[in-house]
């Protein structure tokens, strides 16, 4: 810890202006992840988006530990705030390294307002990895790129575009930052669907009038046919400094009953 204290900057300092003048240079926006120390012992984990001007847009703290790392170790301070925010490319939104298996902070930033995510990490370069990146795309339907030591990868419209599992490598692709969420569409979509509710409650009524017999008669007076007795399951997420881990509770009195699932 000593060391990673010793070689942590402040976000003011040398390291980040070397990329500040880089990003101008190159006339490129740079994601980058550095030690940001905050105080005498303070290090935080933390993601840089800078634009082609150099100007720092967003800055974002990693929130929670790597698996099986004691918060003593490395970095010391998890961050305490997620937030979307403007560049010249749209709304974005960034993570770090084991923030993509929760999906609790992909789904924060697209609700955010967030229309792509940039992911710098430093860790598993799994098969699994992949799958989670993926998952994180496609539940908020928005790009994500992932630049990870020795395996990069971009998602766009919920397929892979480029990946590079092989060695350090420049990753390079085309993406389609979807276009900003609007209200008034979605209220027009929403009107549409209230509108044709008639003719879909018709029709599933048609289909319960035409099932078994004990079902026929509580249909035909209003009622409910009774349920087949379920075993119910209640999913607990823990979080812990590793991440989330989830365990399952089954209901012990119904757990001879078959398993169906509940559609709502």
């Amino acid at each position: 810890q000593r060391a990673m204290v010793a070689i942590a900057e402040p976000i003011d300092g040398p390291y980040v202006g070397r990329f500040r003048k880089l990003a101008r240079r190159l006339s490129v926006a740079l994601v980058f992840g550095m030690a940001e120390r905050r105080g005498r012992r303070d290090v935080y984990n933390t993601a840089l988006f800078i634009d082609a001007s150099g100007q720092i847009r967003g800055v974002y703290n990693k929130m929670q530990f790597a698996e099986g790392y004691d918060k003593s170790w490395y970095f010391n301070r998890l961050g305490k705030k997620i937030r979307a925010f403007d560049t010249p490319l749209g709304r974005c939104g960034m993570l770090i390294c084991n923030d993509r298996w929760n999906p609790v902070l992909a789904r924060t930033l697209a609700l955010d307002g967030a229309r792509f995510i940039c992911i710098p990490s430093y860790g598993s370069k799994s098969k699994a990895q992949d799958e989670a990146v993926l998952a994180r795309a496609r539940e908020n339907g928005i790009p994500v790129v992932l630049s990870n030591v020795g395996r990069n990868l971009i998602i766009s419209k919920g397929e892979i575009v480029a990946l590079d599992a092989r060695s350090d490598a420049v990753t390079i692709a085309e993406i389609d930052i979807p276009a900003p969420y609007r209200p008034d569409a979605a209220r027009l979509h929403e009107r549409r669907f209230l509108a044709e509710r008639p003719a879909m409650m018709k029709q599933r009524l048609r289909k319960t009038l035409k099932g078994p017999k004990k079902y026929r008669e509580k249909a035909r007076h209003g009622g409910r046919p009774p349920k087949p007795r379920q075993r119910t399951m209640t999913v607990h997420d823990h979080t812990t400094e590793g991440g989330f881990q989830p365990r399952v509770a089954v209901d012990a009195a119904a757990a001879a009953a078959p398993m169906t699932p509940n559609v709502g």
